[in-house]
């Protein structure tokens, strides 16, 4: 664990502001995710494109161009009483890197608003329903997954999915939790 730790803080982690977005689901939607692991990994995939379209549209608007940005996720398949609960920790830099010539430099971003967190939720909710369906359906005889088809069910999704950010107030915070974060959910 430690060792994981330090080789983040050390030499994966750059030297700037992060943020930790923690991405976590309704019921229904950990029990098809824990039964697919592929699924995990498409939901995962288009939860960062939504947080990384975001950040890529704000750093366009300050002039930043060829912006690229990238994360490091813990996939969490349990909650705090051991139960199933599969979520996302998404340890993302609070800006973009840009390259100019043979040169890389970071373009911080203050941190989103929170239409812009409710905009980027509403995106992954609405990419969600379209790739849980079919999984919702093919796993309708299973007492454990209820009808994600219909309108109650659409709209806990809405409901229950949720975001949350967080950034600490110094860099050297951010990597301290950061490497405290890996050890604990190792």
């Amino acid at each position: 664990m430690q060792g994981t730790s330090t080789h983040l803080v050390d030499r994966v982690l750059p030297h700037v502001p992060m943020r930790q977005w923690v991405l976590s689901l309704p019921r229904w939607a950990r029990f098809l995710l824990a039964r697919d692991p592929l699924l995990i990994t498409r939901t995962l995939d288009l939860a960062l494109r939504a947080i990384f379209t975001l950040q890529r549209r704000r750093a366009r608007r300050s002039g930043a161009r060829e912006r690229r940005t990238g994360a490091v996720t813990f996939v969490r398949r349990f909650g705090g009483a051991l139960n199933l609960n599969i979520h996302f920790h998404c340890v993302i830099p609070d800006g973009v890197f840009v390259r100019k010539e043979a040169s890389i430099r970071f373009v911080a971003l203050r941190g989103p608003a929170d239409d812009e967190v409710k905009e980027v939720l509403r995106r992954i909710v609405q990419r969600l329903r379209k790739l849980l369906r079919p999984h919702s359906e093919a796993a309708e005889d299973d007492a454990r997954v209820p009808d994600v088809l219909g309108s109650a069910q659409a709209e806990s999704l809405a409901c229950e999915a949720n975001i949350s950010t967080r950034c600490p107030p110094s860099l050297r915070q951010a990597r301290e939790q950061i490497c405290s974060l890996q050890n604990r959910l190792q």
